[in-house]
């Protein structure tokens, strides 16, 4: 074991960075002894200590409060993107508490993301741990593809220009801050991490786990698989010894960046190479990422943002060009199929995407959730959706708004026939009777005219054929279930029977309530498009009642798909470009006055009304055919 150090670590010495940071030299082609290894501190006779991640593939490194633990993290990863380019090595930086260690890497070529203040949200860790195993599955299929046995092959057969290797696939660095933490929130972290500790070195994956303290009961999953341990100086002897196997760390100076280092040749302490220090925007590390940024194509983005920045529909769709015979609305069915309408963001973390969440209307459905939840927005975004999707012509919506009056806001939409608030029986029983008339009519005429199904009904309705009948698809959109049960029990019975033959002859009924057991059980069985928010009770779950309990509360919009995938619905409006520069003003507003920005959806909440009231607006005002034809009839 050396002694201490007293050398100074100048990291643009030991990276050859030269007085002035030149990329291109820096990213030059590397002899493989040279590649993904890194020095990130000097000994004490001044010589370069470092990390060949080549040898070593997975380090362990712990320190306490003050130890430096944040600044060496920082050295090694910025000495990897200073001296590969983003086709050589690539990141996933994630921290349980704050972003302070990894904020600045953040939309830098080779860290397209970091996963920051992961304690804020368990569900966050639970997201890591697919994003990482996604990853794991990819490498394994695309060297599957391309016949190679392991990383290293791919490698140089991509460096050969064999074509099944085209794809670059870089060193993957998992960088986890405080993953003992990580661990206590969510234990399934310690499966994943024994299974990157298996594959990792045959598909190109390396950990770099840190943590104030060492748990070794949970960490013996993966324990085996740690080549390489750093340790700073630590809380006690007992935790030296866990790390590095001798006390000693528990001693060290509390001067920062002091620690040992333990491979298979040995334990040797060292001196960090400080790249933070100095004024904020003249460190070596802002200098580097600076001189990076834009430089090359960012590496493959395997970790998107969370579900948490508001959402308006114009975003999920194309954009809205006025036509004579449609009005602004765009004609999707042909990329999504009949009644197939987008409302929301589905997250698929294992597969590294976010897709738009479509929804089949074509029958019955019902959105649940608990207060608060956001389900009666979700059902306006439905409504708005269909709107923005299909004419007048296509679609009647019918609105019963016992929920706080966001269906309501849509009553001058051309495709609203009608849209009643107040729980009086007389328009909500002659709405029900309208459609039972409609459900006979159509069940008579599609025998004596031989329609066979609503996709014949609505090609020949295109074809201008069918004039006796004035509809096109009929929504019957209930918000507040159980306030309609209350008020209106004795009509119960009707709904159920249009609920049974509705859906065949274009007549579908959605309603919301705040749980599951709201909806008698024969009715619920016939709602087969459910969307599922935020639940007071997250074992009353339809989907799963343990990944029900990760949906964020206070987070409306956010909910569970039957695929157990978390969605966040879309809000009804058009002005995704307004509320994104409202959000802009705030958090620039929250920076000059030293406060945290207010959140994003309160935001939107200010300008709710004037978003719904513009997408109405520019609905009507597109639309020169006749309205809904109901509206005239259902007028109360």
């Amino acid at each position: 074991m050396t002694e201490a150090s007293a050398c100074n670590a100048d990291p643009n010495e030991l990276w050859n960075l030269g007085q002035c940071f030149d990329v291109d030299r820096a990213w030059a082609p590397r002899p493989t002894p040279d590649l993904h290894r890194i020095p990130f501190g000097v000994d004490d006779a001044g010589r370069p200590v470092e990390l060949d991640f080549k040898d070593f593939q997975h380090v362990l490194c712990i320190g306490a409060t003050g130890s430096g633990k944040s600044e060496l993290l920082r050295t090694i990863v910025l000495g990897l993107m200073a001296t590969h380019p983003p086709t050589d090595v690539s990141f996933v930086l994630a921290e349980f508490v704050g972003a302070a260690t990894f904020s600045e890497f953040e939309h830098t070529p080779h860290v397209p993301a970091v996963a920051s203040d992961l304690c804020s949200a368990p569900s966050q860790v639970a997201r890591l741990c697919e994003v990482l195993c996604g990853e794991l599955n990819r490498r394994t299929e695309l060297l599957e593809s391309s016949q190679a046995e392991n990383f290293g092959e791919y490698r140089q057969k991509r460096q050969f220009g064999d074509p099944a290797c085209a794809q670059p696939l870089p060193a993957l660095f998992v960088v986890l801050d405080e993953f003992s933490e990580m661990l206590a929130m969510h234990p399934m972290l310690a499966d994943v991490l024994q299974v990157v500790g298996r594959l990792g070195n045959s598909l190109g994956v390396h950990m770099l786990l840190a943590s104030q303290r060492l748990e070794e009961a949970k960490n013996q999953a993966f324990e085996h698989f740690i080549t390489c341990r750093i340790a700073l100086r630590t809380f006690s002897a007992g935790e030296s010894r866990s790390a590095i196997g001798v006390p000693d760390a528990s001693t060290l100076p509390t001067e920062p960046g002091l620690g040992y280092l333990r491979t298979s040749n040995g334990i040797t302490k060292f001196k960090t190479a400080h790249v933070s220090h100095g004024p904020p925007d003249q460190t070596l590390l802002s200098n580097v990422l600076s001189d990076v940024r834009g430089k090359a194509p960012a590496s493959r983005s395997i970790w998107l943002p969370p579900l948490a920045a508001p959402l308006t529909l114009d975003a999920l769709l194309p954009p809205l060009r006025h036509t004579d015979d449609r009005g602004c609305p765009v004609d999707v069915r042909p990329k999504l199929g009949p009644l197939r309408v987008p409302v929301g963001l589905l997250d698929v973390p294992f597969h590294h995407r976010q897709s738009p969440m479509v929804l089949d209307l074509d029958g019955h459905g019902a959105i649940v959730g608990a207060a608060g939840s956001g389900k009666s927005t979700a059902m306006c975004t439905l409504a708005a959706s269909l709107a923005l999707t299909h004419t007048p012509r296509e679609v009647q919506l019918y609105c019963v708004d016992l929920g706080g009056g966001s269906l309501a806001q849509l009553r001058d939409l051309p495709h609203v026939g009608a849209a009643i608030e107040q729980p009086d029986i007389h328009p909500v029983q002659q709405i029900i009777f309208e459609l039972k008339a409609l459900l006979t009519m159509r069940q008579k005429g599609f025998c004596q005219l031989q329609v066979n199904g609503m996709a014949d009904f609505r090609a020949r309705k295109l074809r201008g054929a069918l004039p006796q009948d004035p509809y096109g698809d009929v929504f019957w959109l209930v918000d507040n279930w159980q306030a309609f049960r209350t008020a209106f029990g004795v009509l119960e019975n009707e709904v159920h029977h249009l609920v049974e033959a509705g859906a065949a002859y274009g007549i579908h009924v959605f309603i919301t309530a705040e749980r599951w057991a709201e909806i008698d059980p024969e009715l619920r069985e016939l709602l087969h498009t459910r969307v599922e928010m935020r639940l007071s009770d997250p074992s009353e779950s339809q989907v799963d009642s343990s990944a029900a309990e990760h949906v964020p509360p206070r987070e409306p919009g956010r909910g569970l798909h039957p695929d157990k995938l978390h969605f966040l619905t879309a809000l009804p409006r058009l002005d995704s470009t307004e509320v994104a520069a409202r959000i802009r003003a705030e958090e620039a507003a929250a920076e000059k006055e030293r406060r945290y920005p207010r959140p994003a959806m309160e935001i939107c909440a200010e300008s709710r009304a004037d978003g719904v009231a513009d997408l109405v607006d520019r609905v009507r005002g597109s639309w020169r055919g006749q309205p809904a034809p109901s509206r005239r009839l259902l007028r109360p």
